[in-house]
């Protein structure tokens, strides 16, 4: 028998490719096409099954879905409202989804089964096209949180087995470039200065990957691939923190085992013909039902004026958005939220939902992707919920009077800190309202702190030497950023906390 194929693709931006997107044509052409032939579909040769590695679920541990129907997430915001109607429904195999886990088990790995995680964008809607009669059962793996090369190489050594076994593996990514502001110009934002600059970035950096990829020894191979981080540009390619979007690449590469790899080039460029410029939308929400503060109208004029600057030219930190701005809870339902990429929490405070389900979209929005930003007195937010004190991070107990005192940075290579780099101190002076909270956020498995106030340098302080006052994490699919500062008016005016949020924003967008 045939082994199954093994390819790694590029599923485009969000929806693009299954709207027409001109710039997706060379993209779209080579899923309908190329691919189908690759993984020799509609032909007695056909897998049985797909696994499908997408960038966009990413877990501590390998995650199957081993459900035998699922639901969609539509994972992306901005979008023409027949993007939240798309359907692709493809069966599931708990089979399959029992035959990975088994195997990844074999290689000393600790795979988890998910029954109810629904499909990403990086799985339905590339497969819109690689296989429209949906008549193919698909198991979707989630990625590593870690993103270790290494590790996901063994997966993929794991997964080559099933191939014996007619299981095709695909890898469903962005591997040749996944930084939305160097992407910009390409996409109808640039002159043509900005799109040659691109184009030699990215020119350098897919050289070594083609190099790789293209390597006879596989174990050479590997190695070129494990070391992928010291290729030309890597960084401006796929930043810091953010290359998950490059991980179902090395998946792919185990699976090949010792077989001959190939390379293959489809242009990219260009947006949708719409009127909105938009690559995404943020929503603002400030309902308060206990303690307003002032500063509030601040930070949503400052948050406004964010989007405003996003649309002028580009820059490294330049990512196109709008905002929306309310305090009525009525648009915490399914629908409402799906044309939302991100969520900030602004100063929201007390029992702010009316009822569960209210709750619940919130919930369903997270597990689709969604990005949250919680801004200060967000974890005083809905008391009565467990799940959200976690989807924040901490629960608010109490402060000191507002005060100065010393902010240390603890991860300046981080994403959301990078415009701090380059000449800012590693700590400075910041007044604020010191929250003291119920617990150390670091007790919960994947809390990222990126700032700490010192306690010694002010009066009130209840954590002791560790006082985290910013992080970030992932929670239940989706990605979080909150901050405890913003309590007066001034925050929104300084370009450091302004500058903090914007890459808040552009890190929980996944962009």
């Amino acid at each position: 028998m045939t082994r199954a194929a093994v390819v790694s693709v590029s599923h485009g931006g969000g929806p693009l490719p299954v709207l027409g997107d001109p710039g997706h044509a060379s993209i779209v052409k080579s899923l309908k096409k190329r691919v189908p032939e690759i993984l020799r579909l509609g032909t007695p040769e056909g897998p049985r099954a797909i696994v499908v590695v997408t960038a966009h679920w990413s877990e501590a541990q390998p995650t199957i879905s081993s459900g035998r129907s699922h639901s969609l997430y539509y994972d992306y915001g901005g979008f023409p409202r027949e993007a939240y109607q798309l359907q692709y429904p493809a069966p599931g195999s708990p089979e399959v989804a029992g035959e990975v886990k088994k195997a990844l088990e074999d290689v000393g790995l600790r795979p988890v089964l998910d029954e109810k995680r629904g499909w990403d964008h990086g799985v339905f809607i590339p497969f819109m096209l690689i296989c429209p009669a949906a008549d193919v059962p698909i198991v979707q793996l989630s990625v590593l949180r870690s993103e270790d090369p290494e590790e996901h190489i063994r997966m993929g050594r794991a997964l080559s087995t099933l191939r014996d076994s007619n299981v095709a593996i695909v890898g469903s990514g962005f591997a040749s470039l996944h930084n939305f502001a160097l992407m910009r110009p390409l996409m109808g934002g640039g002159d043509n200065s900005a799109v040659g600059h691109v184009k030699t970035v990215t020119s350098q950096f897919n050289k070594a990957l083609t190099d790789a990829v293209q390597e006879k020894d596989s174990r050479e191979r590997e190695k070129k691939l494990t070391d992928w981080r010291k290729f030309p540009r890597a960084y401006d390619i796929h930043p810091s923190y953010g290359a998950e979007h490059f991980m179902p690449l090395l998946v792919c590469a185990g699976a090949g085992g010792d077989e001959k790899a190939g390379a293959y080039k489809d242009d990219f460029g260009g947006c949708l013909s719409r009127t909105a410029t938009s690559v995404f939308s943020v929503l603002v929400f400030s309902r308060t039902e206990g303690y307003r503060h002032d500063s509030i109208e601040a930070g949503i004029s400052a948050l406004k004026d964010l989007a405003t600057s996003s649309h002028a030219t580009p820059s490294a930190s330049s990512v196109p958005f709008t905002v929306d701005a309310t305090e009525d809870a009525i648009v915490f339902n399914p629908a409402t939220l799906a044309q939302y990429r991100v969520i900030v929490f602004l100063q929201s405070s007390g029992e702010f939902f009316d009822n569960q389900l209210q709750l619940d979209a919130l919930k369903q929005f997270v597990q689709a992707g969604g990005g949250i930003v919680g801004v200060h007195c967000a974890s005083t937010g809905l008391p009565s919920s467990e799940w959200y004190g976690r989807l924040i991070g901490a629960v608010f107990t109490n402060h000191p009077e507002p005060q100065s005192a010393v902010v240390v940075v603890q991860d300046p290579e981080h994403p959301i800190l990078s415009h701090m780099t380059g000449g800012h101190a590693m700590e400075f002076q910041w007044r604020d309202e010191w929250y003291n909270i119920k617990a150390n956020p670091r007790v919960q498995d994947g809390i990222h702190v990126l700032l700490t106030v010192r306690e010694t340098s002010y009066e009130g302080g209840h954590l002791g030497a560790d006082h985290p006052i910013a992080w970030c994490h992932e929670f239940e699919g989706g990605k979080v950023f909150y901050t405890a500062l913003g309590h007066f008016d001034e925050a929104y005016q300084n370009l450091s906390f302004m500058g903090q949020m914007i890459n808040a924003i552009i890190w929980v967008a996944r962009l």
